[in-house]
């Protein structure tokens, strides 16, 4: 079971979310702003965060910048989860530091495989060491 924080301005997408991910066993802490979820998640520090990029107080570019340059979640996995489906603001996601880019809508179930996929490479990587 893997802490995850979702940030999304959405509440139904919100919502959609953390149901998909709590079937599959997981503890989800959700937020509707930018600046509220990176504050919980310097402390929370969770095993992985999905990020809106279009959110109020911090946007999810925003947000996925800062926890790159904090030392203490810079290795943390980032999802980013947009509308925004333009080949630019992919690689603007990718290269700020996201693991992965979902555009909307999108199906839950594979949101999920992504997230579990990422999760497991992760925890191999900590063993390997």
């Amino acid at each position: 079971m893997a802490k995850i924080i979702i940030a999304d301005d959405d509440i139904e997408i919100l919502e959609l979310i953390k149901t998909a991910l709590e079937n599959d066993g997981h503890s989800i802490i959700g937020y509707n702003n930018g600046f509220d979820a990176y504050e919980a998640i310097v402390k929370e520090k969770p095993d992985l965060v999905v990020l809106d990029v279009m959110m109020p107080r911090m946007n999810g570019y925003e947000v996925c910048e800062k926890l790159r340059e904090t030392p203490s979640t810079k290795t943390i996995p980032i999802v980013m989860l947009t509308a925004q489906s333009q080949i630019k603001d992919k690689i603007t996601g990718l290269k700020l530091g996201a693991d992965d880019y979902i555009t909307k809508p999108f199906d839950p179930l594979e949101l999920a495989a992504r997230v579990e996929s990422i999760i497991k490479r992760c925890n191999k990587a900590k063993s390997d060491k």
